[in-house]
């Protein structure tokens, strides 16, 4: 892949991502304007609970599928497999909204997020095959496109009509046009293979990546804990809040995201030539990269964060600058061993991730219950943070120890 093709894969994967992950800000905008502030609460749950949903629909994570260099399993496998886990993951999360007896709204919110978050499940498993290819322009292409075209779907649908479901309908309807117009052409152009439906290598491939799953499941419980917690403990406004102010660290969070992603394939390069110590100093550049970037985002946001969002969501938030310092740092912690977890994906560690993650999941739901309830939002921060960080503690180690391992096999 030329120097200039790597540069535009960079460039639109990150704004495609960006603008993206800055959409979930957005909706949250207009839902708080338009709808009130008890509906961005509900609107902020279900959105966090519908990316746990997302993440058992992919199942494996698109590193799996992208370094997967020697075609072990085809496209159609991958597809068949996305297909079969958003169907199961869909199924999942109507029958933990009817448990949990939410109302009639709540789980009409739910389903309609579900559903869009499976229009992407299946999306991503295209881009995977396109990326494979060297164009993962085209994908970043795809999410700015998805994100521009529908915020103003949703926007103008919510505006005209004040019906929340009506506006994510509208949301699902813009990404269905697009996946089928723009995503499904671009993938028939680099693929002469039929598209069918596979069950041939399904267990195979179930087997396969349930490690990934598995631990890829803990890291979205685990940057999610507290806002599944808060809810049994605090009112809609409370969680609305929350969603307010961790929404900057999201961003910074899915800012390790377009700093790996151009790079999958030349670490998984990397690896196959055993050329451990390119590897090793191209992590560190990538960490840096993230610690520089989260130093800026801790600094603008001390001195301007909370006016801004004060500013933006007509609330008073004054009470939580330190708050929001705190939440931004766990989340530079978190994004750096999201990265970590990439490159340890791309060296077959899967098995001691899944026992990282699940060591942070616990501390993470312990800290949450105990701290909650006596600290609201500062007690879901605390947590937040401590879990982060013991998250980034580990996964150091852990690829050190791995690196250690892979230079001295034979």
């Amino acid at each position: 892949m030329g120097k200039k093709n790597s540069t535009k894969n960079f460039i639109w994967n990150a704004i495609g991502l960006t603008l993206n992950s800055c959409n979930s800000l957005f909706f949250l905008i207009v839902v708080r304007f338009i709808n009130g502030l008890d509906a961005a609460g509900i609107f902020t749950y279900a959105f966090a609970l519908c990316i746990f949903l997302y993440t058992f629909a992919i199942y494996y994570n698109r590193s799996f599928q992208v370094s997967d260099l020697k075609n072990r399993f085809s496209f159609n496998d991958y597809l068949t497999c996305r297909i079969v886990t958003s169907f199961i993951s869909f199924l999942f999360i109507l029958s933990f909204s009817l448990i949990n007896q939410f109302s009639l709204f709540e789980i009409c919110i739910i389903l309609l997020l579900s559903s869009f978050r499976i229009v992407e499940a299946i999306s991503d498993c295209f881009y995977g095959a396109i990326q494979k290819k060297g164009k993962l322009y085209q994908t970043g292409i795809s999410l700015s496109l998805k994100a521009i075209f529908g915020f103003l779907t949703f926007f103008l649908t919510d505006y005209l009509t004040s019906n929340l479901p009506l506006a994510i309908l509208s949301l699902i309807i813009v990404n269905l046009i697009l996946f089928l117009f723009y995503d499904l052409a671009n993938y028939r152009k680099l693929y002469n293979d039929k598209i069918k439906i596979s069950l041939s290598n399904l267990k195979h491939l179930l087997k396969a990546c349930f490690p990934i799953f598995i631990f890829s499941a803990l890291a979205i419980y685990l940057s999610n804990c507290q806002k599944y917690i808060l809810p049994y403990f605090e009112s809609d406004e409370i969680q609305a809040i929350f969603g307010i102010l961790i929404m900057p660290a999201t961003v910074l969070g899915l800012v390790g995201s377009y700093l790996i992603n151009p790079f999958i394939n030349t670490f998984s390069n990397y690896h196959a030539k055993r050329d451990y110590s390119l590897f090793t100093s191209f992590t560190k550049k990538i960490l840096a990269s993230i610690i520089l970037l989260g130093a800026i985002a801790l600094t603008v946001c001390y001195f301007i964060g909370i006016p801004i969002l004060q500013i933006i969501f007509q609330l008073d938030l004054s009470p939580y600058t330190i708050t929001l310092e705190l939440i931004i740092l766990a989340s530079i912690f978190y994004s750096m061993a999201l990265i970590l977890s990439s490159l340890l994906t791309i060296l077959n560690e899967n098995r001691r991730q899944t026992y990282i993650y699940l060591i942070a999941a616990i501390i993470a739901t312990i800290t949450s219950i105990t701290l909650i309830p006596s600290h609201s939002i500062n007690g879901a921060t605390y947590s937040f943070l401590i879990s982060s960080l013991v998250l980034i503690t580990f996964y150091i180690a852990l690829l050190q120890i791995k690196l250690h391992e892979v230079k001295n096999a034979k």
